[in-house]
């Protein structure tokens, strides 16, 4: 297992661009004409490495939890391409993608967290991004979240006639 130390970790506060100790291992673009979002992600390890290109298929959203923490859906879907290699053998990929990303969560907040359930539905014309916290162990008494509402996550554009292009 190789560990890094935080000082080694660069990365962007404006778009997805990380490097670790020196080497770009998430490179993203924000497409001047259209304002699409595409990224690449690239590692290795050992003998395993990942090279993935996300282009954004519609637009992301973001909202704050009642405790302060924040999530933001950046790819609600997305066209990934790539390849993944595990010792000698190289796999093609293609497919939708999805990337979100928490912030700002802290025990005052998690303590009070009981679990969630969130999902993503996809069709020709739509995709969704929901949730739902609980507060207590009761699953039946979730918090009042301004997440809670599948509308927040809907997106009315044809997804799949954007194009992306550099």
């Amino acid at each position: 297992r190789t560990r890094y130390r935080l000082k080694d970790l660069e990365a962007s506060k404006q778009i997805p661009n990380v490097k670790l100790s020196g080497k770009e291992v998430i490179k993203g673009i924000i497409n001047k004409k259209t304002g699409n979002l595409i990224y690449d992600v690239s590692f290795e390890i050992h003998d395993t490495s990942v090279n993935l290109r996300f282009k954004s298929c519609t637009k992301g959203w973001k909202g704050t939890n009642p405790g302060g923490d924040g999530w933001v859906v950046i790819l609600p879907r997305a066209e990934v391409k790539g390849k993944i290699k595990i010792d000698t053998d190289e796999i093609d990929v293609k497919g939708i993608g999805y990337h979100d990303h928490n912030w700002d969560v802290r025990y005052s907040v998690t303590k009070n967290n009981h679990g969630w359930f969130w999902g993503k539905i996809y069709s020709d014309n739509y995709t969704v991004t929901w949730a739902t916290i609980y507060k207590n162990k009761n699953i039946g008494q979730k918090q009042d979240c301004a997440l809670d509402s599948l509308i927040q996550g809907i997106d009315y554009h044809s997804l799949m006639t954007t194009e992306v292009t550099i």
